[in-house]
């Protein structure tokens, strides 16, 4: 969901994140070229975070589309499918093809990883993570 109200939603055929607004009208969009988007969540500064499910990185951008970051997903080869910003800002991304989640701070850097079989989507529970988490 964008700040404001509408929302951004990656296209995994359209190569690039849209921008809709309140009422669900496209307003415009961004990332084009990206190789094949597919999870997407939001950060609380407003960055959008989009994963690409055959480069194994995520891409950062402003809420204006701007590329801020691309972040590389060590070892996780293809098939990177969705993933969640939690309540401290760190990004989960699930590594279908490694069998892996794998947690990065709000700086994009690495913090934490675990095995799990084929991870497609993840959501986050409200109050995670709690302190020592």
């Amino acid at each position: 969901l964008r700040p404001g109200g509408g929302l951004y939603l990656a296209s995994f055929s359209g190569s690039q994140v849209g921008i809709f607004d309140a009422n669900r009208e496209h307003v415009s969009s961004f990332g084009d070229g990206l190789d094949s988007p597919f999870g997407i969540d939001v950060r609380s500064d407003g960055s959008i975070l989009v994963t690409s499910q055959n480069a194994g990185v995520y891409y950062a951008y402003n809420e204006e589309g701007r590329q801020l970051a691309v972040v590389d997903v060590a070892d996780c080869p293809g098939q990177i499918r969705n993933a969640a910003v939690d309540a401290g800002d760190h990004f989960w991304v699930a590594c279908h093809g490694a069998g892996r989640m794998v947690r990065f701070d709000a700086d994009d850097q690495e913090v934490a990883r675990f095995a799990v079989g084929s991870p497609n989507g993840v959501a986050i529970l409200p109050h995670w993570p709690a302190a020592g988490d």
